[in-house]
């Protein structure tokens, strides 16, 4: 299985100061833990500032080898992650394989999402907290398909939801 993993929003919240900065990483550390065939992809504006060796510092040591690359980025469109994240499966030849993107924007995924995907929307006001990572264990463990979230989706203000 393969995670696509977004930073701002997910990891922390998305106006985190820089003292709060990667403060879920424990909690996404632990669920890797127990899922020791998942690969994390980073699907992150970090990306570009960032190596992919970087990026998996931030991790304990011991998952440092389940980081195995970086989304690429397209032209700016409606769900641009998704088709970051649909593109790195086929050209790592592993379109045919669950993976779950977690993300706290609506408009980076669509709701027929391409192969065996899902996605997992989080609050980007509270990030991956102890909710989202209990839901990403039942979508883990369920192969759970489509789109999931850990906040009312009806009480997002301002973004467009899908029709």
């Amino acid at each position: 299985m393969v995670l696509f993993l977004d930073f701002d929003g997910v990891l922390h919240e998305y106006d985190a100061s820089e003292r709060s900065l990667l403060r879920h990483v424990p909690l996404l550390s632990n669920v890797l833990r127990q899922h020791m065939d998942i690969d994390v992809v980073i699907a992150s504006d970090w990306r570009k500032s960032h190596t992919l060796i970087q990026l998996a510092a931030y991790f304990p040591n011991d998952l440092h080898n389940r980081f195995v690359g970086v989304t690429s980025e397209g032209p700016a469109r409606v769900r641009q992650r998704e088709r970051e994240c649909w593109r790195w499966l086929c050209d790592h030849l592993r379109a045919n394989e669950r993976w779950i993107a977690i993300d706290d924007n609506l408009n980076n995924f669509g709701p027929d999402l391409p192969g065996l995907g899902a996605v997992l929307f989080v609050d980007p006001a509270t990030g991956l907290d102890a909710q989202a990572c209990s839901l990403l264990q039942v979508m883990i463990q369920t192969a759970a398909q489509g789109a999931q979230f850990c906040y009312e989706r009806e009480t997002i203000r301002g973004w467009p939801l899908w029709t």
